[in-house]
């Protein structure tokens, strides 16, 4: 099972032969990373500093000295979303006539996003005594 920072495998067999265990991973269809893991008899590992909202793909290799033995099968697991780390980007704010206005944005850059933005909320307050407000959801 798969949480966004720690991952657990199981071993079918031990092996006098397995020095320790290579976990590779990477954002799906990305560079492989790779993580050692120098004890046979460990059987977790955290990997920190993953991207949030990303789908990655991992596998465990044993090894002893310089010979590897074979992959594990590729597993996918997806980090949780959360906000975005930064705000949109270029605002601009035009009056349209003389009741209404048009607002315009970029969104965060990627690497900020988290995941998916799934909607955008604009809100304005009018500046004369009534405080009127308004939101619309984009």
């Amino acid at each position: 099972m798969f949480l966004p920072a720690g991952l657990s495998c199981q071993v079918d067999r031990q092996s006098p032969y397995v020095q320790g265990y290579r976990l590779f991973y990477r954002p799906s269809g990305g560079t492989w990373l790779l993580q050692d893991i120098n004890s046979p008899s460990e059987r977790s590992t955290v990997l920190s500093n993953l991207l949030k909202g990303t789908e990655y793909e991992l596998k465990i290799r044993p090894y002893f000295d310089e010979f590897q033995g074979r992959d594990s099968r590729t597993l996918l697991v997806r980090t949780t979303e959360e906000v975005p780390s930064a705000p949109p980007r270029e605002v601009t704010v035009k009056p349209s006539n003389s009741s209404s206005i048009s607002v315009s944005w970029d969104p965060p850059p990627s690497e900020m996003q988290n995941g998916v933005i799934q909607e955008y909320r604009v809100w304005c307050v009018g500046s004369g005594g009534d405080n009127q407000m308004f939101n619309r959801t984009a």
